[in-house]
């Protein structure tokens, strides 16, 4: 990426959300972000996982597993009920990452919000919110109960590790939580937050506009200073750089050259000889 103090700064200290330009104006206006039970998410493996149950006896596991209503149904019960009140919202470590902008940014034809995050300036409340990176895994998460000694107050605990592990196909995301239970689709973020709006690839000149009259405007309400980023393709490459300058950009996806010297004509008459 091309040292661009700007963008540096910007960045620094910064974890990302992708989404359309749609999204911006409610965004900034209301000041909030989204968030979703996990069962809505794309991922059917999402909250799944495997029960490690360790007893004190053969005798106690017979005991507690063979009835109708047994031990495992009243656990899988709890789960469940804990679960369906998560809420969690999700950002990525990467701002950069071409998959995310196709499949979250509307083809790269949408935006890129940047806000800071660090454990001495977190986005949420520590005391009403948890969170951690995603862990990748071939494997279910497990949640190991011990006979008398689990309680109702530890899942929380025992739970976070269902809420934060994914497929390991879907580690490209580089994906980063905030979860918690609450009613509720949204919280309010910290305005001094955000940092950046970075527009994609594919912005159209008029997107382009709305988005710069809208964090214009955001900076203007509430003295804050987000700045507008633009990513573009590394030159000769298919990595993604980003630039605070849009006329860098364009000239960044430019793919024609004219600076590579031409070889003298050693065959029959060239497609591009000038008469």
């Amino acid at each position: 990426m091309i040292n661009d103090p700007i963008v540096n700064s910007a960045l620094a200290n910064c974890i990302y959300k992708y989404g359309p330009i749609s999204d911006l104006s409610r965004t900034l206006t209301d000041q909030t972000l989204g968030f979703s039970r996990l069962n809505d998410f794309n991922d059917p493996y999402e909250s799944d996982y495997r029960v490690i149950h360790y007893f004190h006896s053969i005798e106690d596991e017979k005991k507690l597993l063979d009835p109708p209503v047994n031990a495992l149904t009243e656990l899988q019960k709890l789960v469940t009920d804990y679960l369906s009140r998560i809420r969690v919202t999700c950002f990525s470590r990467t701002a950069v990452n071409n998959l995310m902008w196709s499949h979250y940014a509307k083809h790269h034809s949408g935006i890129c919000y940047s806000f800071e995050h660090s454990p001495k300036s977190p986005l949420f409340d520590p005391d009403k919110m948890s969170w951690g990176n995603v862990i990748y895994s071939s494997l279910l998460p497990e949640l190991k109960i011990f006979q008398d000694q689990t309680t109702r107050g530890m899942l929380p605990s025992i739970l976070s590790d269902v809420v934060l592990t994914k497929s390991q196909d879907w580690a490209y995301e580089q994906e980063f939580r905030f979860y918690n239970s609450f009613d509720g689709n949204s919280l309010k973020y910290p305005i001094k937050a955000l940092k950046a709006i970075i527009l994609g690839r594919r912005v159209s000149e008029s997107d382009e506009k709305k988005v710069i009259e809208q964090v214009t405007f955001f900076n203007k309400e509430n003295k804050t200073d987000v700045k507008i980023l633009f990513a573009h393709r590394v030159a000769r490459s298919f990595n993604l750089g980003i630039h605070s300058n849009s006329i860098f950009q364009k000239s960044a996806e430019n793919s024609f050259s004219a600076s590579i010297p031409v070889l003298k004509n050693i065959c029959s008459e060239s497609i591009t000889t000038l008469k």
